[in-house]
């Protein structure tokens, strides 16, 4: 949890970065990580039902992105296990390096690998 709580604060600080190029220091972000109850006893106690409403809407959508992100999260992890059976059952034991490379890889990269895996005979053009 706490690692995927930081990779969450990074991923504001690059959005962040991305739309303001020119920043110089980034924003504070204070993760706050609430039950359900805890979070129904918060809204319960909001009286301005627009801010009551806002707060909700804001909350359903970033718990959507975090069910996005997650999902895409699984999905290229999939891919990555994919590529390393296929290339082990092909090629047997792989070097430090090539798994390396696989687990540090842009999903485009793997996706690459992927297609080159059906048609390449060797390691080198696979990952050439």
């Amino acid at each position: 949890m706490p690692y995927r709580l930081m990779r969450y604060v990074v991923s504001i600080w690059d959005t962040y970065l991305a739309e303001h190029p020119g920043a110089t220091t980034l924003p504070v972000v204070v993760p706050v990580v609430l039950d359900e109850a805890a979070f129904k006893q918060i809204i319960d106690d909001i009286r301005d039902s627009a801010a009551k409403e806002t707060i909700v809407t804001t909350a359903e959508m970033l718990m959507e992105k975090g069910r996005q992100q997650e999902r895409q999260r699984a999905r290229q992890e999939a891919e990555r296990r994919v590529l390393t059976k296929q290339l082990q059952l092909r090629f047997g034991d792989l070097s430090d390096g090539i798994l390396h490379n696989i687990e540090h890889a842009p999903t485009d990269l793997i996706e690459r690998w992927i297609e080159r895996f059906a048609t390449q005979d060797s390691l080198e053009d696979i990952f050439a």
